[in-house]
């Protein structure tokens, strides 16, 4: 029974930490499945910034529910123009909304001084910041992809789960912003980000089902490779993650939702709680010789 018991605990310690392993450098689109830190509804106290409609346009269109994720991992390989021992922020979501016309899949990544905030009232009331420039701090991040089809276009593409570099993208929309001083002063960054969108092709629709989007804070930092300054965006800082939906070539409705992206400390923290049952077993063990 003893050694049972204690194989069963070896084998509870192993798969926690090879779930770690994964869940640290993930980007498969999938937040949920790369074990991204959860951060709420869009449209709930806590969560939800602001939201808007135009319903001269499209009176169709309502707050979008999709539940926010967050991470910082450090990459293993080389990925794109990332380098292997980068460190990635993220920040995506899991839509509730089905069909959303022309997603724009936006995140905006907040550096020291950030003030983005959620909302005191419900949809479709909103008086949260999630503003870029000014809600970001100076080195905060705007990245931003508008995918802009329609029917079975897309599922039959290799957008369907690939990784998209705004550097290659052929849309002047897919681009990576730098805030340089609070006053819409930008800078283009495309080469240190990407984005990954998974839809389903339901009814006739491509139906976005969860996104995720990647900075990379290493090279923004990196003489070597730009050096942007000291101030990028950091872990354990203020986020936006925005979804629109695109009518007639032009952004429609929106949601924003706020997040906060976790410190690389919580797979420490966890892998401490590891160590600790590891302990336990041993003592165990001892006891019953």
């Amino acid at each position: 029974m003893n050694k049972i018991r204690n194989s069963v605990g070896i084998a509870v310690v192993s798969t926690i930490v090879a779930t770690l392993a994964a869940s640290a450098a993930n980007f498969t689109g999938s937040p949920v499945a790369d074990g991204w830190q959860p951060d709420g509804n869009s449209t709930n106290l806590g969560t939800y910034i602001r939201s808007a409609i135009d319903i001269g346009e499209n009176p169709s269109i309502g707050d979008f529910s999709f539940n926010v994720y967050s991470d910082a991992f450090t990459i293993s390989s080389n990925l794109g123009p990332f380098e292997a021992g980068d460190k990635l922020l993220g920040l995506g979501g899991v839509n509730n909304s089905g069909f959303i016309l022309g997603p724009r899949i936006i995140a905006k990544f907040g550096a020291a001084g950030a003030s983005f905030s959620p909302s005191t009232t419900l949809p479709p009331l909103g008086n949260g910041n999630g503003s870029f420039t000014t809600n970001s701090g100076i080195g905060g991040i705007e990245l931003a992809f508008w995918y802009q089809y329609s029917g079975n276009v897309l599922s039959n593409s290799s957008d369907n789960g690939g990784i998209r570099y705004p550097n290659t993208a052929t849309n002047s929309q897919d681009v990576v912003l730098y805030n340089v001083n609070n006053t819409g002063t930008t800078s283009n960054l495309n080469n240190y980000a990407a984005v990954v969108g998974l839809f389903t092709l339901t009814g006739g629709k491509d139906v976005l089902t969860s996104w995720e989007l990647v900075v990379d804070v290493t090279a923004l930092s990196d003489p070597s490779r730009g050096d942007f300054g000291v101030q990028v965006p950091i872990p354990g800082g203020l986020s936006d993650v925005p979804l629109q939906e695109t009518f007639g070539g032009a952004p429609d409705g929106f949601t924003d939702a706020f997040a906060l992206i976790p410190e690389p400390s919580t797979y420490s923290l966890v892998l401490i709680s590891v160590a600790a049952l590891g302990q336990a077993i041993s003592r165990c063990r001892r006891a019953n010789g």
